[in-house]
């Protein structure tokens, strides 16, 4: 398995991850366990997040790797500054 096959497996994967963890902020969550700690700008991050995926689409189409990268790299930062 090549490592751009590796990196676009991991992106895909946190991917379905976001999703996930949007899914528990909404009705989607019958048990509403999750719901209690809900707040707006979680469920903001999240979808920003995975909106961004719709760009580094268009720059990997597009052939700007450079840009595909820093792409990554800002929304890695972004991850940690939210976690924080």
């Amino acid at each position: 398995m090549s490592d751009q096959t590796k990196h676009l497996a991991g992106i895909l994967i946190f991917t379905g991850q976001v999703a996930t963890a949007i899914r528990m902020y909404t009705a989607y969550n019958q048990s509403g366990s999750d719901l209690e700690e809900f707040a707006p700008e979680d469920v903001m991050f999240l979808s920003d997040t995975l909106i961004s995926f719709e760009f580094m689409g268009e720059y990997l189409a597009a052939g700007n790797v450079s840009k595909v990268i820093s792409y990554c790299d800002s929304i890695a930062q972004s991850l940690k500054t939210y976690i924080a």
